[in-house]
């Protein structure tokens, strides 16, 4: 079985480099033990811009998506393999 208490978790080091997590103290830890791991496991992911990742936000990188508007875009020639006429405006 895979007991992830004794082993050291991961990250894919193309992303986030070489980060490693400290062993995880089990399922009932003391609470100095439960209270170190977190602090050092925060410590960790917030010096790679991870913290709020981790607690269910969304990676800083999403801010540098734009949205453009698709109406902004020319239309594509009659003639190209992707034109799809659009349809007439309602009344």
């Amino acid at each position: 079985m895979n007991d992830l208490s004794t082993k050291n978790i991961e990250l894919d080091s193309t992303s986030t480099g070489d980060l490693t997590l400290p062993k995880f103290p089990g399922e009932t830890p003391l609470r100095h033990e439960a209270q170190e791991w977190l602090e050092t496991a925060e410590a960790k992911l917030a010096a790679r811009g991870l913290l709020a990742v981790a607690n269910g936000g969304e990676p800083a990188a999403t801010r540098q998506i734009v949205d453009v508007p698709l109406d902004a875009l020319p239309e594509l020639p009659a003639d190209h393999r992707g034109h799809v006429p659009l349809a007439a405006p309602p009344n």
